[in-house]
């Protein structure tokens, strides 16, 4: 393994978060990230695929805006359902309900910050996570 990293959001690039699309109206925690349905969550096939790839020459990083609380859930299902062991999975405080594209933003700093320029490519479905990284120099962003 080399000593390169790449940083990968969670729900909607590995997860197929369809069963439980997050309406934003939620009042708790607990009614936005239901442990019984993440646990049976499908993987994006490809996407998995890709992570298991890359994870054979870098170190896998996974930013969430999924809270800390379901840190074992979410650390579980990547092993079972997608057959990787990230690095280290960066989530957000638990009862943090900010929108979600602010607490990634956040999260990825962080691991920017942990990282540093061994970080070379972020792979988002989210259009504002996106456009924030990519002016940054070095880091490929998809």
């Amino acid at each position: 393994m080399s000593d390169g990293v790449v940083i990968f959001g969670l729900d909607g690039v590995l997860a197929d978060q369809s069963r439980r699309r997050p309406t934003g109206k939620e009042t708790h925690w607990r009614q936005r990230w239901p442990q019984d349905v993440l646990a049976e969550e499908k993987p994006i096939q490809y996407m998995a695929k890709l992570a298991r790839q890359l994870s054979e020459e870098n170190r896998i990083i996974i930013v969430s805006e999924r809270p800390m609380a379901i840190m074992e859930v979410s650390n579980e299902w990547l092993r079972s359902k997608c057959g990787i062991t990230p690095e280290t999975i960066i989530m957000q405080q638990t009862l943090d309900m900010r929108p979600s594209a602010e607490s990634k933003i956040e999260a990825i700093q962080e691991a920017l910050g942990l990282y540093g320029s061994d970080a070379w490519l972020l792979v988002d479905n989210d259009p504002e996570v996106v456009h924030k990284f990519t002016s940054m120099q070095g880091l490929l962003v998809g």
